[in-house]
């Protein structure tokens, strides 16, 4: 990488994230995952982002891909090489949209390689702070977590994240530092965190709820909202033990909120097709010379998991795929046991 100024991020207690590029860029991930580090050095993964609205993506980098109005172009090092390195040049807009999206699809999987390759994993979940320790909530897109994550936080609870923790197999947990992702709904599913929204917030969502009418879906992004809008974020490098792991799924098959006990094994399973549901697009744009280091850190990951999972409680609540956002929402929220 050239001279230009770099940011690292922390990841656990040991993954560092180097990002540098364009000014735009920059901010994004400053705000993504700020402050800002103390740099160790050599970062584990190295990103170059330049982003620009209406300039084309640099033709250099041999990789074209894109989204709705975004376009981006992508350039992976070696996996042998310390740090992985990403170069990523992206045009188009909403700036912090099509940002999200390179940050989503190349940035977050190289990072969950460093973890594995440094024995942690980046747990595809939701994780909230009690008195026993952490609530780690898993499932797929749609099925709550940001939701219960910020009626936690309104209820006095910290959190871990919304969407990614950071476990080790010892049993910890650390956050992951990335803002929480809001829809318009959260006036519905979370109502006590809405009212503690900034009103400059509530604007904005129930401007994007207007948006997302008028487009028929088409422009639905969510908002990142910084964990300290709602309540105080756990500290970068803090490790909280997990109390208990709870996977959750909607389903056509039950008519009530249903619990059902599962083991390790089971979890891992579970956590295993999260995991490669969640880097497909990476593997689909890394190609054959990454397939191996790819199938590595899987199995890294698994080591994790099993050894995290071994003495926890487990859980799979299956809630009606028929009841709405926020009879859902409330329902998940009382099991949990995550009032005041």
């Amino acid at each position: 990488m050239n001279a230009e100024r770099r940011a690292e991020y922390a990841f656990g207690p040991e993954v560092r994230l180097g990002v540098q590029g364009s000014p735009r860029a920059r901010a994004h991930f400053e705000q993504e995952y700020g402050p800002a580090a103390r740099s160790r050095g050599t970062p584990d993964v190295d990103a170059e982002i330049r982003y620009a609205l209406h300039s084309r993506a640099d033709p250099r980098l041999p990789y074209a891909a894109g989204h709705k109005t975004a376009r981006w172009r992508v350039a992976l090092g070696d996996p042998r090489e310390n740090p992985l390195h990403v170069a990523i040049s992206v045009s188009g807009g909403p700036p912090a949209f099509a940002l999200s999206l390179v940050q989503g699809y190349y940035v977050e999987p190289l990072l969950a390689v460093a973890l594995a390759r440094a024995g942690y994993a980046a747990l595809p979940s939701a994780g909230v702070v009690d008195g026993d320790g952490a609530v780690v909530v898993m499932g797929r897109s749609g099925t709550g977590k940001s939701s219960m994550s910020v009626r936690g936080l309104a209820r006095g609870h910290a959190i871990l994240g919304d969407d990614q923790v950071v476990i080790g197999a010892d049993g910890g947990c650390w956050r992951y530092p990335r803002r929480l992702r809001l829809y318009p709904d959260v006036e519905h599913t979370a109502p006590d965190a809405w009212h503690r929204l900034r009103p400059s917030t509530r604007r904005i969502l129930r401007l994007r709820r207007v948006i997302r009418r008028v487009t028929r879906g088409f422009v639905a992004p969510s908002l990142a909202v910084p964990v300290a809008e709602l309540g105080a974020p756990v500290a970068a490098d803090e490790r909280v033990g997990a109390s208990r792991l709870v996977i959750v799924e909607r389903s056509g098959e039950v008519e009530t909120l249903t619990e059902r006990e599962r083991d390790a094994d089971w979890a891992a399973r579970a956590a295993a097709g999260v995991l490669a549901d969640q880097r497909r697009r990476f593997s689909t744009m890394a190609g054959g010379r990454w397939a191996v280091a790819l199938q590595e850190a899987a199995e890294h990951e698994a080591e994790v998991l099993r050894a995290w999972l071994r003495p926890l409680p487990i859980a799979q609540l299956q809630i009606p795929r028929g009841w709405e956002a926020p009879r859902a929402i409330t329902a998940l929220v009382e099991r949990l046991g995550l009032g005041p």
